[in-house]
């Protein structure tokens, strides 16, 4: 039996995006395939409410003594403690890597070094998709055989049924995500005020947070027929999903695109980017496109809005690719490596 910690930043922010869940469920479906193993998993904030549960699990806040013991240990963010390797280090220490999106829209000097420290001490890095893996290489200068590619699952959203009947247009287009720079939403408004000026009947959904000076330029350029919901509920998303008329996801750089897989599954069509790890993560079952070319995604649009056999035909796609992503491969693979 070992004893393996797993670090459960960044789970419990009050407004979690896509790397918040996928922390907690690769930490959930471990802990439900492996009974053998002792778990310890530790919390930032002590008083998160943590749903995980079992007879091999512990909880702790992050601290020298309770690293002592450890087998091994799994950060979730390739950020250690200051004192991690001078006064007690695990035998053994896991990387999960998501993306370093930080080095093209915040480059902080600083954040890099840190990064940079924690994959060197790391044993093992596991790299959430082959565009992340080669950032590592590229930009840390970190050896290949050092990392793995471990795709991450997704949650069924629309097995959830709808809360409540959402007071929207009766066609849309939907984007789903943070309202940040390289989510490339200015991209999608500019895209639809091009689709529009060719005679598109849709209206167009953003559901996503925003603050800040990029989402006051966004919200300035935004023209009719443009509805923003701001934070919403799974069972909100599962009602979107199954009303909409193709998810738009044209980012310039994600670790992997959550909202594909679980758009996919519901089937719903995708527009997407034809960079980063977008094309891994959606397979055949999506129209990939040049994020910077907003013509590109307009001409996508009024063609899934216009052909029914080629929207019927990225739907049927979109599914079976879908049923190659689950979280309890991820754990597997994961424990694989372990």
């Amino acid at each position: 039996m070992k004893k393996i910690g797993i670090t459960l930043h960044p789970y419990g922010e009050n407004k979690p995006a896509g790397l918040g869940r996928a922390v907690f469920e690769i930490a959930r479906n471990i802990l439900e395939l492996d009974k053998e193993n002792e778990y310890k998993i530790f919390l930032k904030n002590p008083k998160t409410k943590l749903d995980l549960s079992g007879s091999n699990l512990k909880t702790s806040s992050l601290a020298p003594a309770s690293m002592r013991s450890l087998d091994i240990c799994i950060f979730n963010t390739p950020v250690m403690p200051w004192w991690y390797g001078f006064l007690s280090k695990a035998k053994k220490t896991v990387v999960i890597t998501y993306d370093f999106a930080y080095l093209e829209y915040s480059p902080s000097k600083f954040l890099k070094f840190i990064h940079s420290r924690t994959l060197k001490k790391a044993d093992l890095i596991i790299a959430i998709s082959e565009a992340t893996k080669s950032d590592i290489i590229n930009i840390f200068k970190i050896l290949p055989e050092k990392i793995k590619v471990v795709y991450l699952g997704f949650n069924k959203i629309c097995e959830i049924a709808p809360e409540e009947v959402l007071n929207l247009p009766e066609k849309f287009f939907l984007f789903v995500g943070a309202i940040k720079e390289r989510k490339n939403v200015h991209g999608v408004l500019e895209a639809f005020k091009k689709y529009k000026s060719a005679g598109g009947q849709h209206s167009l959904v953003i559901a996503g947070n925003g603050s800040g000076e990029y989402f006051e330029r966004v919200k300035k350029i935004a023209e009719e027929g443009v509805v923003f919901l701001g934070q919403i509920t799974d069972a909100n998303l599962s009602y979107l999903y199954q009303k909409a008329e193709a998810l738009l996801y044209p980012s310039f750089i994600e670790g992997f695109g959550l909202p594909i897989l679980e758009a996919q599954d519901c089937g719903l069509p995708v527009i997407t980017s034809n960079i980063s790890s977008l094309p891994e993560v959606a397979g055949e079952g999506a129209v990939l496109i040049d994020p910077k070319n907003t013509s590109e995604i307009a001409e996508a649009m009024k063609k899934i809005s216009s052909d029914q056999v080629f929207r019927q035909n990225l739907i049927e796609c979109g599914r079976e690719n879908a049923k190659k992503f689950s979280w309890q491969k991820t754990a597997q693979e994961i424990l694989q490596l372990l």
